[in-house]
């Protein structure tokens, strides 16, 4: 299994070089968008992505809040 961790992590990371000019990078965008204009986030609130990608959505909410921000995605796991 933890050769498979491996290859797993290998893969995503070489996807993650350039996922958010691919076709799915350019459709979630609009997703993104629409979760930072709608969520309600609280200063000192701390938030939590789990399968953050390439973080761009903790990105965008860091920019407009005081907030805390941690994501984890398989290319980080060990």
């Amino acid at each position: 299994m933890r050769e498979h961790n491996k290859l797993s992590q290998k893969t995503y990371n070489k996807k993650a070089y350039d996922y958010e000019k691919t076709f799915d990078g350019k459709f979630t965008s609009a997703f993104k968008a629409e979760l930072v204009k709608k969520v309600e986030i609280h200063k000192n609130d701390r938030i939590l992505d789990v399968a953050c990608g390439t973080g761009v959505l903790l990105n965008q909410l860091l920019q407009l809040h005081e907030i805390e921000a941690y994501g984890i995605a398989i290319n980080f796991a060990s």
